[in-house]
């Protein structure tokens, strides 16, 4: 097959645009995760004035992400008709806008826990920060693979095996949190909103390994045409 054809080929799998699109989502969630993980840092001693200040980050970061959504919808439907795994893409592309919304979810928790002056053991603040240190690393490394994906199919492919042994390392984590929570001291209420919050970071590492397998069948078609 001719180089002339094999590019064309590619370019009806993925172009610049769609991986630039999903590689801003990504970074959107990335920054919610900083937040989330500042929060946990200063839980005992964060002023309100700073807590408002994140909410409206926030919004800016939710707001940022579904503008991107749409312009990505609005180009694969418009500009590339003729795009496979179209399907694949927008799978991808929702997942990573669906974690923004858990992560969301995870702060409004957060933000109600300081309301009610209800507070955290350091074991329970300490696997609960753990367990968001790990799920930032692996939506770092989602999008370390997004960003390779077009340069180099294979080290993608080999990324996206990285990304599903993370998850392991996300759940190892997450047991480890629901069991200090579930040893703590604390009142009924701080436990259920700790196990969700618990939950909710763990669900964000399911939704990322669902948008790389994603990414893996769309990956395995472009290696046919290296």
């Amino acid at each position: 097959m001719r180089r002339e054809q094999i590019e064309a080929y590619r370019r009806a799998i993925a172009d610049e645009k769609i991986v630039s699109y999903l590689d801003n989502e990504v970074r959107e969630a990335i920054a919610v995760l900083k937040m989330i993980r500042e929060i946990i840092g200063l839980l005992d001693g964060m002023q309100p004035a700073r807590f408002k200040t994140v909410m409206e980050e926030l919004n800016k970061s939710k707001e940022s992400i579904e503008i991107i959504h749409r312009d990505l919808l609005t180009y694969i439907s418009r500009v590339s008709p003729s795009l496979s795994h179209r399907e694949d893409w927008l799978r991808a592309s929702y997942k990573v806008r669906n974690s923004v919304d858990k992560l969301s979810g995870v702060i409004s928790r957060l933000e109600f826990l300081v309301s009610r002056g209800w507070t955290m053991t350091p074991p329970v603040k300490e696997g609960i920060k753990y367990l968001a240190e790990s799920v930032t690393e692996m939506m770092t490394m989602f999008r370390k693979l997004v960003n390779v994906s077009l340069m180099s199919p294979d080290d993608a492919l080999n990324m996206c095996t990285e990304v599903f042994s993370k998850e392991a390392e996300v759940d190892s984590k997450f047991r480890s949190a629901t069991f200090s929570i579930l040893s703590a001291n604390l009142s009924p209420n701080t436990i259920i909103l700790l196990l969700n919050i618990a939950e909710m970071l763990e669900d964000v590492s399911d939704t990322l390994t669902s948008a790389t397998e994603d990414l893996y069948i769309i990956l395995s078609s472009m290696r046919r045409y290296r």
